[in-house]
């Protein structure tokens, strides 16, 4: 996913109860596609 992907549903996920935080941070940090920057411009 791009950095602008995970925007999106980081802040759709409050609309789900069903929302996996560990999967999505596990997701960030083995995307090979973001930068370390931008993996912790996520995170944060």
């Amino acid at each position: 996913m791009s950095k602008s992907e995970y925007f999106y549903y980081i802040d759709d996920h409050k609309k789900h109860t069903e929302f996996n935080t560990l999967g999505l941070y596990r997701s960030i940090i083995e995307n090979e596609r973001l930068e370390i920057k931008e993996q912790i411009e996520v995170l944060e």
